[in-house]
């Protein structure tokens, strides 16, 4: 029998590049591209933290985060110190954490906002009123904070990566296709 490991975290990042690079080319549907390639930047992430966790404590690490349900902090904060590797979420790329993570959970787990907007005479102007309203999701989706997650979620891969006792080569690790390499299992 032959076995292949599929690294949820590559297709992940692999799909986030795809709706990045169609949000650049085109203004149609450039709104939901942004939301998804920033909510994958965001599986991403996590995705590769539960794998190296699991690499790192195997059936620990597994029944840890069944039995817990950490956050993302907590989890980056327990794999940051297997790895005897400092993590400061005030500093660099892991400033995006709270924010990427915030908005990841307004996407799951949504919630109906109220947007307010002074209108003059909106009882006569509702269609001008409605105009260029903006939730906290319409803010957050921009091009240049897109780029900026999507970058920040690879360097922040990376680290860890490198921290590892169990290193995937920089030129396979986001280059795995759909994330899918042949294992040997023992």
């Amino acid at each position: 029998m032959d076995y292949f490991n599929h690294n949820t975290f590559a297709s992940h990042y692999k799909t986030a590049e795809f709706l990045f690079e169609n949000a650049k080319k085109d203004n149609e549907g450039q709104f939901y591209n942004l939301i998804s390639c920033i909510s994958f930047c965001a599986f991403s992430l996590e995705a590769y933290l539960n794998h190296q966790g699991f690499i790192e404590q195997e059936i620990e690490w597994k029944e840890w985060d069944k039995k817990e349900h950490p956050c993302i902090k907590i989890k980056i904060k327990r794999l940051s110190k297997l790895l005897n590797f400092n993590v400061d979420f005030n500093k660099d790329e892991f400033k995006i954490i709270n924010p990427l993570f915030k908005f990841r959970d307004s996407i799951v787990h949504g919630r109906s906002e109220q947007v307010s907007k002074e209108v003059k005479k909106p009882q006569n102007n509702t269609r001008g009123a409605m105009v260029d309203l903006s939730s906290q999701i319409d803010k957050y989706c921009t091009i240049k904070n897109a780029e900026m997650i999507l970058r920040n979620t690879r360097i922040i891969i990376e680290k860890f990566n490198e921290h590892s006792n169990n290193k995937i080569a920089i030129s396979r690790l986001f280059s795995l296709g759909n994330g899918c390499f042949r294992v040997q299992k023992t």
